[in-house]
């Protein structure tokens, strides 16, 4: 028994708001569903967010029934939950897995309701749909009712099992608050299919001694997105590409062994680094090659930044670029001991007095009242004096000017008054 395990495909996606990024993530989907024919899996499993919107597009609906219609000709069912993405807000609104179920037919398109397990041969499949982390409650009633449920047909032969989860699991979010599930939380599976992380993630918990279960130790696996849908996922698609992952799971012993990863082709793109010609002329370059047009994202130098604007009009999809300042520094390398050093140097950059803005900065932070009479004082000091020295040398200037036009006017008057008394 073969089976195809894919999540994350968000059809209906417009990265960037272009039309050319959501029509990518129609040709990922169709590429994932001609490997898997190729492939001929006993059946496929799609980890939730088929969809980007509980609302998606006409032309996406049309493409996940195309796609899915495919699969049906060849006799490939496809059990399906529903993502953050595909569940409606407003419950008078219509569901598209509704849709696809009635399309498709309940035979072929399976979903998670409250039968939370379907069986084909001699396999459990196991699933329930999205949960936030202000659920977690609904989402341990869930898994306490599937670890029953295997309990109870493991000895009617139902011996492997495959369990379908949209959620985030501790480890794999940025902060434990976000996670929605805990690994020992989950009951005695073989594979616990995900969705909701877009980077691809295969672990086998007999290599994690922090967890023990009592039979078995299931694999965890996120099989990604079909496409990089933020910057983070274009590195991610670079080293662990795009697509799903193909388990044969002829064994009861399933083990990463057992897992292929498959991959597709998506939009390539370039990581923008241009500090000196070089850099310039190996990323133009590279853009010439690519079609269709590359996404580039990044930073350049000043004295680069108005020519690589203009090729990246030229050469790419979408770009964002950022200036690189002289004085940016990697926070990174930043301690206790430089950090000084690094502001002081930042400031003399500017044309500013260190000392000046360092004081300032420290009795401000500190929040002491007679801040403002230190500049006063630092005013009076270093600009009062030069001030009023230029307004006198300004004025004097201007007085001298007005005393050379009154002579002219009084030497103008004689000349005047010795021409009319000739006259006379």
């Amino acid at each position: 028994m073969r089976f195809v395990h894919i999540a994350d495909t968000h059809l209906s996606n417009r990265q960037y708001g272009l039309d050319e990024r959501e029509k990518d993530i129609y040709d990922s989907f169709n590429q994932c569903i001609e490997k898997i024919i190729e492939l001929e899996p006993d059946f496929v499993v799609h980890s939730g967010d088929l969809f980007d919107r509980s609302n998606p597009s006409v032309n996406a609906m049309l493409t996940a029934i195309k796609g899915f219609e495919a699969l049906k000709e060849k006799k490939i069912p496809i059990y399906a939950i529903q993502g953050n993405h595909d569940m409606p807000r407003d419950v008078s609104k219509g569901k598209p897995y509704v849709v696809l179920k009635r399309v498709l037919g309940n035979e072929f398109f399976k979903t998670f309701g409250k039968n939370n397990c379907h069986i084909l041969e001699d396999i459990g499949i196991y699933g329930f749909d999205y949960y936030p982390v202000n659920k977690k409650s609904i989402i341990d009633e869930k898994l306490e009712s599937i670890e029953k449920k295997i309990n109870d047909i493991r000895n009617e032969g139902v011996k492997k099992s495959v369990l379908l989860m949209h959620q985030g699991f501790n480890g794999f979010l940025p902060l434990e608050e976000l996670c929605e599930v805990n690994i020992g939380d989950i009951p005695e599976v073989d594979y616990i299919a995900c969705g909701h992380i877009h980077k691809r993630s295969l672990v086998s918990y007999d290599e994690d001694s922090n967890h023990k279960f009592k039979s078995k130790n299931p694999l965890l696996a996120y099989s990604g997105s079909i496409d990089s849908l933020s910057e983070k996922e274009y590195y991610d698609y670079e080293k662990n590409g795009k697509g799903f992952y193909y388990v044969d799971f002829d064994n009861c012993d399933l083990d990463k062994n057992n897992i292929e990863k498959i991959d597709i082709k998506c939009r390539k793109f370039e990581k923008i680094e241009v500090y000196n010609q070089i850099d310039y002329n190996t990323l133009v370059n590279n853009l010439k090659k690519y079609n269709p047009k590359a996404i580039a994202i990044g930073e350049v130098c000043e004295e680069l930044y108005e020519p690589l604007k203009a090729k990246l009009n030229e050469y790419t999809l979408y770009y964002r670029l950022v200036r690189k300042s002289d004085y940016e520094v990697d926070i990174s390398d930043i301690n206790e001991t430089n950090i000084q050093k690094v502001f002081e140097d930042y400031v003399y950059s500017k044309g500013l007095d260190v000392n000046f803005v360092d004081n300032i900065n420290h009795k401000m932070n500190s929040a002491e009242e007679n801040y403002m009479e230190y500049v006063e004082d630092y005013y009076t000091a270093n600009f009062k004096n030069s001030v009023i020295e230029k307004f006198i040398e300004e004025n004097a200037s201007e007085n001298a000017k007005a005393d050379n036009n009154e002579s002219i006017e009084e030497c103008n008057l004689k000349t005047t008054q010795m021409k009319l008394g000739n006259k006379n």
